[in-house]
């Protein structure tokens, strides 16, 4: 994807996004949140000291940025308790990231609320250790209470 942005998740997710919404809207919307992931790990390489949620209202740093509504930090509590649903939120990373190849993936972005399908994309960010972030899943918003 970028020099810091890498995608390790499955295609079909995207695939089902762009079939449901040829209009290209979500491509459009996910390649902004792509290119934030992306300013934001250089801007942490080069001295910033926070999170991305910050990184979306610090005017200060120069780089790529969204309305912070589209971000959230962490998962609910409600579907970390969940065994079911958090265990949907486990995506493939590089086992130089973390031993056995998975990691929880609380991060995301969250470009609509049209719909029970609106489209996530959840990352790990692991500019700290490999100086990359991790996209593990694009596609249809995971169960929650409200799918």
């Amino acid at each position: 994807m970028t020099a810091r942005v890498v995608f390790t998740g499955d295609d079909d997710g995207a695939i089902e996004i762009d079939r449901r919404y040829p209009s290209g809207v979500y491509a459009t919307a996910f390649w902004l949140h792509v290119r934030v992931l992306h300013d934001y790990a250089e801007a942490r390489l080069n001295g910033f000291n926070g999170g991305l949620h910050m990184y979306l209202g610090a005017d200060a740093v120069a780089g790529t940025k969204c309305p912070p509504g589209q971000h959230a930090a962490k998962e609910s509590q409600t579907v970390l308790n969940n065994t079911k649903w958090s265990a949907e939120r486990v995506f493939s990373v590089p086992t130089t990231v973390r031993e056995g190849g998975t990691v929880l993936m609380e991060a995301h972005f969250k470009p609509t609320w049209r719909d029970t399908f609106a489209p996530r994309l959840y990352y790990y960010d692991d500019v700290a250790g490999t100086g990359k972030i991790y996209i593990g899943y694009i596609g249809r918003h995971l169960t929650n209470t409200q799918t």
